[in-house]
């Protein structure tokens, strides 16, 4: 992603992830931390962060959102899949990141199912 769709006006860049966790597994154990996060009550805000990044990503593939969070299963590099998270045992989050590299041929979220 470029520096240029980060921008607002007279601000500096947005801060990526990509930049400091420069490999999958880095990112990866990340994600996988900032879900659990989501059930965990023993810090409120770290809670209320995991959950609105679950809701995040349940809504930009059109999913429903999720009011409370009571269980997160997370499993990291299962199957060739890079992030595998299981809400409350009816939602399924299946992440795929990638660092240095183009774009896929094929349909290698369509090989998950």
């Amino acid at each position: 992603m470029s520096n240029e769709a980060n921008r607002v006006p007279n601000c500096a860049p947005a801060p990526n992830l990509f930049a400091y966790a420069t490999s999958e597994l880095s990112q990866d154990a990340f994600i996988c931390w900032l879900i659990k996060w989501s059930e965990n009550a023993s810090d409120p805000e770290l809670r209320g962060l995991g959950h609105r990044f679950v809701n995040a990503m349940m809504s930009k593939w059109g999913g429903p959102e999720v009011k409370e969070i009571s269980k997160a299963e997370v499993e990291r590099q299962n199957n060739h899949i890079d992030v595998l998270a299981c809400i409350n045992d009816r939602h399924v989050l299946l992440i795929e990141d990638k660092t240095h590299t183009g774009k896929k041929s094929g349909n290698q979220l369509n090989d998950y199912r």
